[in-house]
């Protein structure tokens, strides 16, 4: 059972190799050591095998007090009773990804470990404007468990209109500081467009996903949003939040 363990902890990682803990390879020596009373130094891991370990029960108590995660610049970060004094940054789409297995499998610990230890980098608004306003990815499972979860069932009547948006800002995904901008948008016979100074713009073709972007920027951001009867227009006078 280790020797296998041991290759997905292995192939699992995104770490380099000169961060990946050599003793990773013989996981069983390790667990053997520790159930004989010997006092290791901590596994130096990255947070998918950290995410892999805690996931299985066996796993979990034999390893949970010798673990340490180590990040991309090779930091080392110290575990608390399972959380991280700080919560790390990991890019939006790995982060739900891992949200989205661990709710797909019940996976509680995980789950609790990711709102506790993890948010997503935060972004610019225009990129969250460009990548985020599309339906979330979810199962209708998965995603009903994880609203339920965060108490996020009021952020739309249908789960299927639940944007990437509203979920990035409900894990605790922010917008960069220096971004804060004023948008002015136009309605669609069905659904809204976004500009963002001085001619990007977006348009979402279905309301309900349109008012779901439209709350969560408002909430979240810290925009104001200027509704326009007309198309954009370059000669449009932009005021920027100061």
């Amino acid at each position: 059972m280790y020797k296998t363990i041991a290759i997905i902890l292995l192939l699992i990682t995104t770490s380099v190799n000169a961060q990946v803990d050599p003793r990773l390879r013989n996981i069983g020596l390790v667990i053997e050591k520790i159930d004989n009373g010997k006092i290791i130094e901590p596994l130096r891991v990255d947070i998918h095998q950290y995410i892999y370990i805690i996931g299985i029960k066996t796993l979990r108590k034999k390893l949970k007090k010798h673990m340490v995660i180590v990040l991309a610049n090779n930091k080392q970060l110290k575990l608390f009773d399972g959380v991280l004094p700080k919560k790390i940054e990991l890019p939006f789409y790995e982060l739900i990804r891992m949200y989205q297995k661990a709710y797909a499998g019940n996976k509680k610990i995980t789950i609790d470990f990711l709102k506790s230890s993890a948010k997503p980098m935060p972004i610019p608004i225009n990129k969250i404007l460009y990548r985020y306003t599309e339906k979330a990815p979810f199962s209708q499972v998965s995603l009903g468990k994880m609203l339920k979860d965060l108490k996020l069932e009021s952020l739309s009547a249908d789960q299927n209109k639940i944007t990437l948006m509203q979920l990035y800002f409900a894990i605790g995904g922010s917008v960069k500081a220096d971004d804060g901008q004023d948008l002015l948008s136009y309605k669609l016979k069905k659904g809204q467009c976004f500009v963002l100074p001085p001619k990007e713009s977006i348009c979402i073709k279905d309301q309900q996903l349109a008012n779901g972007v439209s709350k969560a920027l408002s909430a979240n951001v810290g925009v104001k949003i200027f509704e326009s009867k007309s198309k954009f227009n370059k000669k449009t006078k932009w005021r920027v939040a100061q």
